[in-house]
């Protein structure tokens, strides 16, 4: 293997200011381009992130409707069951045509006793920071209060 030596001369200032200069812009824009790319990953992320948690709100939505529309469905039924109470009471029907009606008007009541909050893109939302992103205070304090007093009782 050969070596090459190639006559060193000495670098004139010129030839050093030079060299600084392209290494500290190759330096400067590397760190701005590492930068706004963090920023725009960090930008995606917090969008995905606050999608979920709209499709997430709009889902609680409809199972809150949902369960509103099965508990005044359940009232009208306890209140033909009161009602059925009152006309016994009235001696306007008998034990048994009391207890077979009541019967037949609880068979029929439907309602879900459980409410399922899928709170998972909140807490991931929370954990990596995005909801510090939504700049509208009144909106980041209506979503926590939703997912921390609403849902969770507190």
């Amino acid at each position: 293997m050969e070596v090459h030596h190639h006559s060193h001369h000495p670098k004139k200032l010129k030839e050093y200011i030079t060299e600084f200069i392209m290494l500290f812009a190759a330096v400067t824009l590397g760190f701005f381009a590492e930068n706004v790319r963090e920023h725009q990953v960090i930008e995606n992320h917090k969008n995905q992130n606050l999608i979920t948690m709209i499709d997430d709100l709009k889902q609680d939505s409809i199972e809150i409707e949902n369960r509103i529309t099965e508990y005044n469905n359940s009232l009208v039924q306890f209140e033909k069951i009161k009602d059925l109470s009152y006309t016994h009471s009235q001696k306007l029907i008998n034990e048994d045509q009391l207890i077979d009606s009541v019967v037949e008007t609880y068979v029929n009541i439907r309602y879900g006793i459980a409410l399922f909050i899928n709170n998972a893109s909140y807490k991931n939302t929370i954990s990596s920071g995005s909801l510090s992103f939504i700049k509208n205070n009144d909106t980041k304090k209506l979503i926590a209060q939703y997912y921390e007093a609403i849902v969770t009782g507190k």
